[in-house]
């Protein structure tokens, strides 16, 4: 793995913990204001395997070229 392929891995893991920590957070707000469900564990950990394909397919979105390799680079 060259360095620049690092670069941008080590910021797709960056952004993609970041965004499971505020989609995690952003749905448990949701379930509480519209519903009477109690915040349990295995709440949080459904919302948790949830939410992780969705982090996935929109950090490939939005660094996928860089990652993969099929943009140019002006560096």
């Amino acid at each position: 793995m060259t360095p620049l392929q690092l670069k941008y891995l080590k910021r797709f893991a960056e952004f993609f913990l970041i965004g499971m920590v505020f989609n995690v957070a952003d749905n448990l707000l949701s379930i509480t204001a519209v519903s009477d469900v109690a915040i349990t564990p295995k709440v949080i950990g459904i919302i948790f395997l949830l939410t992780i394909p969705f982090a996935i397919i929109s950090e490939l979105i939005v660094d996928g070229k860089d990652i993969f390799g099929h943009r140019k680079h002006t560096e």
